[in-house]
């Protein structure tokens, strides 16, 4: 009995390296995903296509948010980022965005949620 218990915790941990390191090897070869928070300077080292999906999901995030706001006048004012917005098209609203970021250097220390209103905030008194 013994052996057998002793031959399972040998296979055990022969199986558990294996796992571990298939684990590490299929990570290797997948791109890294885009961590959920981005700060304005990792948002400037992405890729003109990553950044404007990025901002197209700020802004679905932001109409999404337009309706469940309570509030009359926060609702109201994001009302008005987004018919603002929706003027634009997908590459117009990213490069409106990444004016933004470049001309106001302390923006790459704040959430792209918080510059995405700030520059909202800028083009749609």
């Amino acid at each position: 009995m013994r052996g057998w218990r002793r031959n399972l915790g040998f296979a055990g941990a022969v199986f558990a390296l294996a796992f571990v390191f298939a684990t590490e090897t299929s990570q290797a070869q997948e791109p890294a995903p885009l961590p959920t928070f981005l700060d304005g300077k990792t948002y400037q080292g992405l890729s003109d296509e990553a950044r404007t999906n990025y901002v197209l999901g700020l802004y679905d995030m932001m109409q999404r948010m337009t309706s469940a706001v309570t509030d009359p006048k926060t609702r109201e004012l994001l009302a008005r980022y987004n018919r603002c917005a929706s003027s634009m098209n997908a590459k117009e609203l990213r490069e409106f965005v990444d004016g933004y970021i470049l001309a106001d250097l302390s923006a790459a220390k704040y959430a792209m949620a918080s510059n995405f209103i700030a520059a909202l905030g800028l083009r749609c008194p």
